[in-house]
């Protein structure tokens, strides 16, 4: 498996280069066309939303237009900037059109939606540019304090604005493939998070706190736990609660991904990947649920797998993964069973369901990449699939084994008992990367 993704992640990055490379000649004639469509409605036929709308979309192609060319990171952050400015107006043209639903696909907002699509996916692109490692404490803190900026702005546009849009005009498609990237960028973030604090502490951090290098001078001045500082942008639209709920501390980002992923199992009820993830998510999060509803979630879903459609092949011991880490007591939940079932027997079903895993790989993304990933594809218009853990929870999940492994050391069980199976030798939250 390691093979495949290593050729796919080199793809993505000539893929994201060549994006970047063709977009200054893209944002070129689409910022003529912007003019003259503009020129040619004239001022009496647009109100004052529209031409700020407008107005405010010439500005992004401006910007798009600088940043790809110099491919600095000021102009990216400017970008970025334009980028909430639209995002902004074009909420604000969602909201007005409960009352005047023709705005949705008035000639500005069309182009607007067309430039702020085309500005998110350029913020993608460089983003996977990003030599690896970026957000470690090597990094210029400014540069960092710009990514993580970034990051969240594009965080906001395809899990946010973007899918209100396409659910506006009844485009389910769309609004359903926005979500999937988001989720999958929303994962991405968690692990430079992690990173972050691995760099610096040379070992797994703790996932109870979390304290963020001192060399990063935007982290230290503000609350330590913040990802990025969200007033700095201003208030737009919806930005500042968004960016506060989901960027305030690492927690956060699991209960936004658990919100994008309740929207999904809306859309598409029985189809069972999603609910894998959101399952997952529960389980292993301090504040997307409480214990009792994540025990409940799993349990209905043991009972119910074989109505479900596209049932990945380790779905099924995924979730006894899930069921007895929650029983057993992980690091953040009551350490009392749930049920009558011993520890002995929580321990013996642990191992049983990872040797069915077999890897820690497997466990971040327990599908098959070439058969799954297909079924995936079909329903979510060529959208990767993410992990199903991040690197915090996969370090959460083991802090919760380890507990386990802890309570019933006074057994008699033999060593070899005790001790993971092959494939999980490395991935036991040390020196997890």
């Amino acid at each position: 498996m390691g093979g495949p993704q290593r050729r796919s992640g080199k793809s993505h990055y000539a893929i994201s280069k060549w994006f970047l490379q063709c977009s200054g000649f893209l944002v070129s004639g689409a910022f003529c066309v912007v003019l003259l469509a503009i020129l040619l409605a004239g001022p009496d036929k647009r109100d004052a939303g529209n031409n700020a709308l407008a107005n405010s979309t010439l500005f992004l192609l401006k910007a798009i237009k600088t940043a790809t060319n110099s491919s600095t990171t000021d102009a990216f952050t400017s970008m970025g900037l334009a980028t909430l400015r639209v995002g902004a107006l074009l909420e604000a043209v969602i909201v007005e059109s409960e009352k005047r639903e023709a705005l949705l696909i008035e000639m500005e907002t069309v182009q607007a939606v067309e430039t702020y699509n085309t500005s998110v996916q350029i913020l993608l692109n460089y983003l996977a540019l990003r030599p690896e490692g970026w957000w470690r404490s090597g990094e210029n803190s400014e540069i960092v304090e710009n990514m993580w900026f970034l990051t969240a702005v594009t965080c906001h546009a395809l899990v946010s604005v973007l899918p209100e849009y396409f659910l506006a005009v009844d485009n389910t498609g769309a609004h359903a493939e926005s979500l999937v990237r988001g989720l999958g960028f929303l994962t991405k973030a968690s692990n430079g998070a992690f990173g972050v604090i691995s760099a610096v502490n040379k070992t797994v951090p703790s996932p109870k706190a979390v304290t963020w290098p001192r060399n990063l001078s935007h982290f230290r001045e503000r609350n330590a736990s913040n990802l990025v500082d969200c007033a700095r942008a201003g208030d737009y639209g919806s930005w500042q609660n968004f960016c506060k709920s989901t960027f305030s501390h690492v927690s956060r980002l699991e209960v936004r991904r658990a919100a994008v992923l309740e929207e999904l199992i809306v859309l598409y009820p029985e189809y069972t990947p999603l609910r894998l993830h959101y399952a997952i998510v529960l389980t292993l999060s301090r504040e997307a649920a409480k214990k009792a509803v994540a025990i409940d979630f799993i349990a209905k879903e043991q009972m119910k797998l074989h109505t479900r459609s596209h049932v990945d092949a380790l779905h099924g011991p995924m979730l006894l993964l899930c069921k007895t880490f929650l029983l057993a007591g992980g690091p953040f939940v009551e350490s009392a069973s749930a049920d009558n079932t011993s520890r002995i027997d929580l321990w013996f079903e642990v191992l049983d369901a990872l040797r069915k895993v077999g890897d820690c790989e497997t466990l971040q993304r327990p599908f098959n990449d070439t058969e799954q990933s297909s079924i995936w594809r079909r329903h979510f218009r060529g959208v990767e699939r993410p992990n199903a853990m991040d690197a915090w929870q996969v370090a959460r999940f083991f802090d919760g084994l380890r507990e386990l492994k802890r309570q019933i050391a006074s057994s008699n069980l033999d060593h070899s008992s005790l001790s993971y199976p092959l494939g999980f030798n490395g991935c036991s939250g040390e020196g997890l990367a």
